[in-house]
């Protein structure tokens, strides 16, 4: 995901597949984090689907931060965990997200920050 992403650019996730172990992992790794191979890591385009594994709402950041937020687990449609921020709307465990962006700063800096923010299906895209 590009930290430069706009709340309207399309979302595409880029993960790494090892050839050596066959593992895949979101975000990308110079590295396989399962054999540890260096020379067998590839890019690979990871579906923006999921389910929700498990989350939890943050009531207590830094200043720069937006309260609350909502951040877990989702197992995307390939197997991949990915840890993200997670819109709270219609969330539940085992609901059905897709991959999106969302502003996770607060209202303390500047710039905002775009992030990954998964959402429920069934929500305005």
């Amino acid at each position: 995901m590009n930290p430069e992403m706009s709340p309207s650019s399309e979302v595409r996730l880029v993960g790494m597949h090892c050839t050596a172990c066959g593992a895949m992992a979101y975000p990308f790794q110079a590295v396989c984090p399962i054999c540890m191979a260096e020379d067998e890591v590839a890019e690979a385009d990871m579906p923006t689907t999921g389910t929700v594994y498990a989350y939890s709402t943050v009531h207590a950041a830094p200043k720069k931060w937006r309260l609350p937020y909502t951040i877990g687990y989702v197992d995307l449609s390939n197997g991949v965990r990915v840890f993200s921020h997670l819109d709270p709307k219609g969330l539940g465990v085992g609901a059905a997200v897709y991959a999106s962006t969302g502003i996770v700063s607060g209202e303390a800096v500047e710039e905002p920050r775009t992030q990954l923010v998964f959402k429920a299906v069934g929500d305005a895209k």
